[in-house]
């Protein structure tokens, strides 16, 4: 199995497929990776350390996060405390990404479910997906009262913007298949605001607590929101689909 080891891109780290290291280096200003048979050759080229070094000190050379790698040409170039929307789905599916349309900042995939949906004993989950094998990666159980699947897609993105901001990134590329979630923070929250949280048919919005937290955090970050289709073959939506799903299976008793 190859290993395929970015050193400098905008997320390095190491990677199973050369379409998840092509995301990372493709465009981005001297780029630096290279493929490995053995993980450990992979590693050492990454400089992520021994595995006596702490996770905290990988998380952050996984990430790079450091300053010179969020100041790159590319980078300056979006302004703070933006958000859009771009719509890739059928290029991704199709694996083919236009230059224009390549990620400039770090890419995270997020994803919630809910089983039983709608009916009795419902348990969501949440899942955020960084990279393989990443220390950041998350898969929770949704912890809060009647769990649904917009429920979990919102607490989802919320978790990986929590995590982002955590660390210092300026920027996120938030990869999502909740239409819900984009339309949410990207068209509608602006007149439910300014509706006294009323919908067009003056009932009121569904979920306002998570639609606030959420677009609280939206506005510590510049986001580019980008719409991917579920269960096509998109390698970071099936992994976030699948910690989500896990996620699930640990519900408890406890509440969010």
């Amino acid at each position: 199995m190859p290993f395929y080891a970015v050193r400098a891109g905008r997320l390095p780290g190491i990677y199973d497929t050369w379409n998840e290291c092509k995301d990372q280096v493709t465009g981005y200003p001297k780029a630096a990776y290279k493929k490995f048979d053995s993980r450990h050759d992979a590693e050492e080229f990454v400089g992520a350390g021994s595995s006596s070094r702490s996770k905290a000190a990988n998380s952050s050379k996984l990430l790079g996060v450091k300053k010179t790698t969020l100041k790159s040409k590319d980078d300056v170039k979006k302004p703070l405390k933006k958000t859009k929307l771009i719509d890739t789905s059928d290029t991704l599916r199709h694996q083919f990404i236009k230059r224009e349309n390549l990620p400039k900042s770090a890419v995270v995939y997020t994803d919630g479910c809910c089983l039983n949906n709608g009916f009795a004993n419902p348990k969501g989950g949440i899942g955020v997906y960084w990279a393989p094998h990443h220390p950041m990666n998350i898969s929770e159980p949704l912890l809060v009262d009647a769990p649904t699947n917009n429920k979990a897609e919102l607490v989802a993105a919320s978790r990986a913007l929590e995590q982002a901001i955590g660390i210092g990134l300026t920027s996120i590329e938030l990869r999502t298949d909740s239409k819900y979630t984009i339309q949410a923070m990207t068209e509608w929250m602006k007149n439910w605001e300014a509706n006294g949280w009323k919908t067009s048919k003056n009932t009121d919005v569904v979920n306002k607590n998570l639609m606030i937290n959420l677009a609280d955090l939206c506005k510590r970050i510049s986001i580019t929101w980008v719409h991917v289709d579920a269960h096509v073959g998109i390698y970071g939506n099936e992994q976030a689909d699948r910690l989500a799903n896990e996620g699930a299976l640990l519900q408890n008793s406890e509440k969010r």
